[in-house]
């Protein structure tokens, strides 16, 4: 048998016109008025896409695209504990160009995606695990351009380094 009541314990309003007897237009109403509370979670396919700086020179893409996948290697690291492959930041990479219609050679993508790599495993190595689950937090929440963040710019500097000691790093 149907409830009256929702999962949240709201009770349907074409139930509560039905009790007071109302006339057809207050049913059809109720019947359209009333939208169920459906879980609207999307599957998380790229859950944190980079805002690329758009006026930024190619070296300030770059460091955005290392700082970017560092910190999705860091939450994929710490939420299930394994690490993308190169080829896989490579790939990521190339989706988040593509979405602001910009493109970098796979072997440069590889390059970028190797450095975020070292980055991301400095910063797995050198702090405790709930102080990295803090830093990719503040890593995640940098992405979006109006968030400021001390350690989101300090490890932006660090990847403006790596950027410029190169693929040997």
């Amino acid at each position: 048998m149907m409830s009256e009541r929702g999962s949240a314990g709201v009770t349907h309003p074409l139930v509560l016109a039905l009790r007071s007897g109302p006339d057809d237009a207050t049913v059809q109403h109720a019947t359209q008025s009333f939208s169920p509370r459906l879980p609207t979670r999307k599957p998380r396919l790229m859950p944190h896409v980079p805002t690329l700086p758009a006026a930024a020179g190619d070296r300030g893409v770059r460091a955005a695209l290392v700082f970017a996948l560092a910190a999705e290697r860091l939450s994929l690291f710490y939420e299930h504990a394994q690490w993308i492959t190169e080829a896989q930041g490579a790939t990521l990479a190339a989706e988040w160009l593509a979405r602001s219609k910009r493109s970098l050679p796979l072997a440069e993508r590889r390059t970028l995606s190797a450095l975020s790599d070292t980055l991301a495993r400095q910063v797995q190595e050198s702090v405790s695990r709930e102080a990295g689950l803090h830093i990719v937090h503040e890593m995640m929440e940098a992405l979006d351009p109006n968030h400021q963040s001390d350690i989101a710019e300090s490890l932006m500097a660090e990847c403006e380094r790596l950027l410029d000691a190169g693929p040997s790093a």
